[in-house]
Parts: C-alpha cells; structure tokens; sequence
C-alpha cells in the first residue's frame, strides 16, 4: 500500500498496480483498512498474480506507467509494507522497478508492518503502531530487493535457494517468502507444489466438494496469505485436462467439458462439484508421479520446469533436487496429455 503524501490521508493500493485486484482509493487510512478488511473477509484473491513483470504486458506496462506519472509528482512516498511472504515478493517486484525511476527512491519511505493491514488485528491499531521500523530506501534494501528478484526471475531456482545463506535483514520479513516460494516447486514425493497438492488433498477428503468449498479451503490451508484464488483455480482447470478429476454441474446433473469447465461464468463454477478420478486417486496416495501422467511445461518465476528441468524442493530437508537428481529423471512420458500453465507470457 502507498500513503501518497502531498495528499491527506490518501492512500494507493500497490496490490492493484502489480496484479490488478481491485482496490478503493484516495480514502483515509482508518477507511482504507476497514475496506480492506471487509474484501478480505468476502474471499479476495490473494494470489502472486504478477510473478514476472511482463514487459510485453499491456496491461502491466500501463499500470506502471500511471504509477510512474503520479509518484514522480508527489514530494514524499511512504510504503506500508505487510508481512506476508505474498506481499514481500510484491515489495521486492516494486522495489526493483523503482530503481529504474530517476529520483524517486531519494523520496521514499518503508514501514514494515507487523500485522497484515487490513486484517483482523489491525482495526484495532491505530496507524503508528502498525508498524514495528521505519527506513529509508537505502543501498541495503536496495541490493537486497535487486538481489532477491534477479534471483527469483533467474533461469533455475539455485540463487533463490541462495538467499538463504545471505543477510536478508534490510528486509526482515523477507526470509520466509522465500521458503514458502520454494514450497510452491514441485515435491519430491509427488511432483507437486504445495498449492497443488492442497487442491487434491481436499478433493480426496469430501465427497463431491463445490468450487466455492476447493477456493475456500485451499486458501484457509495457506496462513502465510502466499498463493491464493487464481492458482487454485489454474490447477483445478489442469487436473481437469489431465482428468485426474471431473466437475459435475449440480444443477444440470450432467459433467461438463473437461477442458472448456473453467470457460464457465463464475457464478455456474460456484454451483459444480468435484471428484477425483482414479488417477486423481493414485496420485494422492503417493503410487504415482504427476510425471507419470503428463508431460508438464509450466514456469516457476523465470525457471521454466518440464520433464526435463523438473527441479524439486525437499521441504523436510530443506533442499533443492536439480533434475538429474530427481526421483524420476529418466520417466518415460505419454505423450499427449500437457501440463501447462503461466501467469505472464514467455517466449
């Protein structure tokens, strides 16, 4: 969240700028934290919408540059920080482009705030006690935020892993988005991200659950607020194409088009219920390898994982598994059946 000074008590969702969520405006602090409260109480998404900043993108392009246009127009700039490792990776993206505005670093301020602004807590905290340090941008968050994106848009995850050997102190709360986002490469076990697996995990453990119940369910697993709607809806629409699950229309009785499910309104996906298949099945007991039921092409920041750059994060150890290294390097793959999803268009 920006605090826009020059203009009392008037705030700018950054969120909205770097994935487009929708988010009220020029409003006071105190308003600006009870309405965000209330849209996250009504299911926002919370989801790392904007992993790459996508130079192609127009509509990134377009956000940023209106940003550009009113930070340089404003005398002083303070930057509310949450905690959460999703609004971390925020922070480090913002960060990175600031460093490419002409004089708008000088002018900026962080306040790293102790409790998710907008969240249960906060309305009872008036907005200096929010936050437990106030910092310029100084060289150190700047080789720290430059540091962290480069290695989070860098071709393998090696130099993310790397972060964690490095003084990570200018941004404190940055060294736990790290761990969660190396929870999101595929397991070891299973060849899953932890958001995938929370989606088959609670297909596995109700009978028929609605689309409404999947969303809900996988976002009150994550307490860190990393992944949220939107991933969980990507990988829904995957494991449908793979059909190692189906969507049945409730009120039709009659199971939709496995690929074409999620061209659906939303209000007809909130009425579909889903079950798991008996690959679905298998793979959730841990007999198979999502390797073994797709050839899978899909990007993890600027890491591009497919069968044969299929890294792996250990969580119990704490290791990264590089490819020829993996439980199944040499898989044999049928062909046909493509995992294969991004949220930013690659070349």
């Amino acid at each position: 969240m920006l605090k826009v000074s020059g203009v009392t008590g008037a705030v700018e969702s950054l969120k909205h700028v770097l994935s487009g969520e929708p988010a009220p405006r020029t409003l006071d602090i105190p308003s600006f934290l009870d309405q965000r409260d209330k849209m996250r109480a009504g299911g926002r998404s919370r989801t790392f919408e904007s992993k790459l900043l996508a130079v192609g993108d127009v509509y990134v392009k377009e956000a940023f540059d209106e940003l550009s246009r009113k930070l340089h127009g404003c005398a002083r700039i303070e930057v509310f920080c949450d905690p959460t490792p999703h609004e971390q990776m925020l922070l480090v993206q913002w960060l990175a482009w600031l460093t490419t505005q002409d004089g708008l670093i000088e002018k900026t301020v962080l306040h790293h705030c102790i409790v998710l602004l907008g969240g249960q807590l906060s309305k009872y905290w008036t907005p200096h006690q929010l936050y437990t340090s106030t910092s310029p941008v100084t060289k150190e968050v700047v080789s720290t935020a430059l540091n962290a994106w480069n290695a989070y848009t860098h071709s393998t995850p090696e130099q993310w892993v790397g972060l964690l050997s490095e003084d990570l102190s200018a941004l404190p709360y940055l060294r736990y988005a790290v761990f969660r986002a190396l929870q999101e490469l595929p397991s070891v076990d299973r060849g899953l991200s932890r958001t995938a697996w929370s989606v088959l995990d609670f297909l596995s453990s109700r009978a028929e659950p609605t689309f409404g119940q999947v969303l809900q369910a996988v976002g009150d697993s994550d307490t860190s607020h990393f992944m949220g709607d939107l991933e969980t809806r990507i990988w829904l629409r995957e494991f449908l194409r793979l059909g190692l699950c189906r969507v049945v229309n409730k009120q039709q009785g009659q199971e939709l088009p496995r690929i074409g499910a999620f061209d659906a309104n939303l209000s007809e996906l909130l009425d579909c219920r889903f079950t798991l298949s008996v690959a679905g099945l298998a793979l959730v007991s841990g007999k198979r390898d999502l390797l073994d039921l797709a050839i899978v092409d899909y990007w993890w920041g600027g890491t591009r994982l497919n069968n044969h750059t299929y890294w792996r994060w250990d969580s119990r150890k704490a290791q990264l598994i590089a490819p020829a290294q993996g439980k199944f390097p040499d898989r044999h793959l049928a062909p046909g059946r493509v995992l294969s999803f991004s949220n930013t268009e690659k070349k």
